[in-house]
């Protein structure tokens, strides 16, 4: 995997999105400045019709994609992954 891990790839690596996935994600990422935790609206229906480019992701990213429930609660899963190394 020689290529830049981006925000779109890294969904469809893990299976896709569930029906009941909801926009926006969120990417939360340490700031380059001081370390502190920066936390970014996507939205990926932007990325998918070329309104926004798509994110390459960094290390220690970590990805949440909300998913509806039938109850109305927001679950939040999370993936984390370093990408490939050079």
């Amino acid at each position: 995997f020689g290529e830049e891990l981006t925000l779109t790839r890294l969904v469809a690596m893990a299976g896709g999105f569930f029906e009941t996935a909801k926009n926006p994600v969120y990417l939360v990422r340490k700031s380059a400045g001081d370390g502190t935790l920066i936390e970014l609206e996507i939205d990926v229906r932007d990325i998918r019709t070329g309104k926004a480019d798509d994110v390459i992701l960094q290390k220690g990213d970590t990805v949440f994609v909300p998913r509806g429930c039938s109850d109305g609660k927001l679950l939040l899963p999370s993936i984390n992954l370093p990408p490939p190394k050079r």
